[in-house]
């Protein structure tokens, strides 16, 4: 599985190594001894602000316990996010289920839900406020009922603030 360890900073200098913490709160697993390369994806939830600079490793730990470290690489703020950026869902096509990432310049309320090509709501995922920063959300393809969707199109339609955005998502079963 693996580890992500981050270090904030000011400059350009690598920080110290005892400067790093682990963000993520379990490991994230691993898909083993693969012979095809496997895609992983962590979004970090803090943002860096004007003037800040993120330093990355990325720790690998083997079935034994062996941890390798890589990196750092680093992330350096030049622009606020605009209030409101939605993210493509992935996988997309999927199933059985996507992952859908935003991004939040301030907290505010967030309304994503999920159409038909009817245009008929089948599932409203979130109607919440959230903090400013980055989130994701899960669909699992069922409707509000907890039934299992066919294959097929789905539209995610988000609200936050004045900004509605729309993202076409396909299931694939």
């Amino acid at each position: 599985g693996f580890n992500i360890l981050r270090a904030v900073g000011t400059g350009e200098n690598k920080p110290a190594d005892e400067a790093y913490s682990r963000i993520n709160s379990r490991r994230i697993p691993g898909r083993g001894s693969a012979n095809t390369p496997q895609a992983y994806v962590y979004i970090d939830s803090r943002f860096p602000q004007s003037g800040e600079t993120f330093w990355y490793k990325l720790e690998d730990v083997d079935y034994s316990g062996k941890v390798n470290t890589h990196g750092p690489v680093k992330v350096q703020a030049t622009a606020p996010p605009e209030s409101f950026i939605l993210n493509n869902n992935y996988p997309n096509p999927f199933n059985p289920t996507t992952t859908i990432p935003f991004t939040l310049r301030e907290a505010q309320t967030v309304e994503l839900a999920v159409f038909d090509l009817r245009g008929r709501k089948v599932r409203t995922l979130a109607r919440q406020n959230f903090e400013a920063g980055s989130h994701t959300l899960i669909w699992d393809a069922r409707d509000d009922m907890g039934r299992i969707l066919p294959s097929g199109i789905y539209y995610l339609r988000s609200r936050a603030g004045i900004h509605t955005r729309w993202l076409k998502m396909t299931l694939l079963r």
